[in-house]
């Protein structure tokens, strides 16, 4: 994935990371010297203060229109340096609740930026016994 210089930028600040310099194709003889680029993976590990408390966040619903505000009022709870502050506002200003693709594309977000805040050997998600119960569980191996 290529990201423009001021996406790239963005991206590094929120997430706190940095990792290899980008070919930006086209564009490099236009960057000033001093500018630094980073690449972002897709499975880069953000550093968090803060950590959840296992249990529920929302318990009883699988409908977009009521997940998508739970799971973002959490985040922001939770990401106390601003890290996911696009994504909580992109999710509290999302109304298309018709749209399934760009709701699943949403709450995968949301789940995997709430999981950079589950306790040690946790996850977020569904609860095992009840897929209506959203929030921090233990990993259990079976």
């Amino acid at each position: 994935m290529i990201l423009c210089r001021d996406d790239l930028s963005k991206y590094a600040r929120n997430l706190g990371v940095w990792a290899t310099l980008v070919e930006m194709a086209g564009i490099t003889d236009k960057i000033p010297e001093d500018v630094e680029f980073v690449e972002i993976e897709k499975t880069s590990k953000v550093r968090v203060s803060m950590k959840a408390e296992i249990g529920t966040v929302i318990h009883g619903t699988l409908r977009a229109e009521d997940l998508i505000p739970a799971f973002a009022d959490e985040l922001k709870f939770l990401d106390e340096k601003g890290y996911f502050a696009s994504l909580v506002k992109e999710a509290n200003k999302f109304k298309d609740w018709e749209d399934c693709e760009e709701c699943e594309w949403l709450l995968e977000r949301l789940e995997d930026a709430l999981n950079e805040f589950a306790p040690e050997d946790c996850y977020f998600g569904s609860n095992d016994g009840d897929g209506t119960d959203f929030g921090f569980w233990k990993v259990y191996l079976y």
